[in-house]
């Protein structure tokens, strides 16, 4: 799943990137927003 929004504090940041910038660990927060109808609301907890 990739989620809609991520949050990472400048602090925790520079211990979850690697070296090619991608994020290695657990962010501080994250949003995932349902979207409107049954069936893409069970996809969007599926993926």
């Amino acid at each position: 799943m990739i989620p809609d929004v991520v949050w990472v504090s400048n602090k925790s940041l520079v211990h979850l990137l690697d070296e090619s910038g991608h994020l290695t660990g657990t962010t501080e927060l994250v949003i995932e927003i349902l979207s409107p109808g049954k069936t893409n609301q069970q996809q969007d907890k599926e993926y």
